[in-house]
C-alpha cells in the first residue's frame, strides 16, 4: 500500500490516527485545515478544507487510501476527491447510534451518507464507535469532567441504567490505522466500543472520581427533564433527541473480532483519569 492520507488529521482522533500509522512505518499525509501545526518528523502535511471542496483532489494526490476523520454525514462531500485522484481504500467514521432504535430520524444523514460511501465504488470501511472520550477536545467526557469539579454530586438524566461502552480515542485511533490496511476490514461495518460496559450511573461516577469528586450520583427523573427542556428551550443543553435516547442501551451488541495488538484496552476509570490529567 501507498502513501495513506488522513484527513481532519489535526483533530484528537485523526492526529492519535497519523501517529499510529507513523509508528507503523507507513508514510503517511496529514491533511488539515491548520497545516502550521506541528507533527511528527517525516509525516508530510497538506492543507484542506472541506468547506472547499476542490482543495482536497491535489491534498489527496499519490494515496493510496484516505481516512476520513470527520463525520461520515459531512466527509461524504470528499467522495469526488478520492474518485478523481484513484484512491484505492476509504476508512470512515460513522455512529453507533444508528444501531439505537431511539435515534430515530436524526440520524438519517448520516445513514444515507453511509450509503454513499457504500456505492462509491471504492474499497471501502465504516466505523461505527460508541462515546468517544479521553481528550480535552472531545466534548462528552471533557463536560463531564468540568461538571464534576464545580459539583459534590453528580446527576444523571433519567435513571442512570442505560448501558453505555465509551471507547478512549487512542484505542479508537488504533483501530482505525489497522482498518485503512486490513483486507478483512473491506466491505465492512465495523462497530468499536472500549473494552467495559457500564451503566450511566457509573459512567458518571467514574468521571466525578477522576475529578476529585466523590462519586456520588443521583437520577434526575425523565419528566423533570422534559419539563426543563420545555421551560429552557435551546438553552438546555440537552436535544429532544438526546433526550428521547437517555434510557436506551448504547453498547456494542455484536463485537467484531480484532487482532490481539488492536483491541480496545482502556477502562473507564482509567481514561478518565488520564482526562483529569490533561484538562487544565
Amino acid at each position: 500500500m501507498g502513501a495513506i492520507a488522513v484527513l481532519g488529521a489535526a483533530g484528537a482522533v485523526g492526529a492519535a490516527i497519523v501517529r499510529c500509522l507513523h509508528a507503523d512505518a507507513c508514510p503517511v499525509i496529514a491533511v488539515t485545515r491548520r497545516p502550521h501545526l506541528a507533527f511528527s518528523e517525516g509525516v508530510e502535511v497538506r492543507a484542506a478544507d472541506l468547506d472547499q471542496p476542490e482543495s482536497l483532489i491535489p491534498a489527496f494526490a499519490g494515496a493510496s487510501a484516505v481516512v476520513l476523520v470527520p463525520g461520515v454525514f459531512l466527509s461524504v462531500r470528499a467522495l469526488p476527491a478520492l474518485q478523481a485522484n484513484g484512491v484505492a481504500r476509504v476508512l470512515a467514521f460513522s455512529s453507533h447510534n444508528l444501531s439505537v432504535p431511539e435515534a430515530g430520524e436524526a440520524y438519517q444523514p448520516v445513514a444515507q451518507a453511509e450509503d454513499a460511501v457504500r456505492q462509491s465504488g471504492l474499497a471501502w470501511t465504516v466505523l461505527r464507535p460508541t462515546l468517544i472520550y479521553g481528550h480535552p477536545e472531545l466534548a462528552a467526557g471533557a463536560a463531564l469532567i468540568r461538571l464534576a469539579r464545580r459539583i459534590p454530586v453528580m446527576v444523571t438524566p433519567g435513571l442512570g441504567r442505560a448501558r453505555q461502552q465509551p471507547v478512549f480515542f487512542g484505542d479508537l485511533a488504533r483501530v482505525a490505522a489497522w482498518a485503512i490496511r486490513a483486507d478483512a476490514a473491506v466491505g465492512r461495518v465495523i462497530p468499536v466500543g472500549g473494552p467495559e460496559i457500564i451503566r450511566l450511573s457509573g459512567l458518571y461516577a467514574a468521571a466525578s472520581r477522576a475529578a476529585g469528586g466523590t462519586g456520588v450520583v443521583v437520577p434526575a427523573p425523565l419528566a423533570l427533564i422534559r419539563l426543563a427542556a420545555s421551560c429552557l428551550g435551546p438553552r438546555f443543553p440537552l436535544g429532544p433527541a438526546q433526550i428521547a435516547r437517555v434510557s436506551a442501551d448504547k453498547h456494542v451488541k455484536e463485537q467484531v473480532e480484532l487482532p490481539e495488538d488492536v483491541r480496545p484496552r482502556v477502562g473507564v476509570e482509567e481514561g478518565f483519569r488520564r482526562l483529569a490529567k490533561s484538562l487544565p
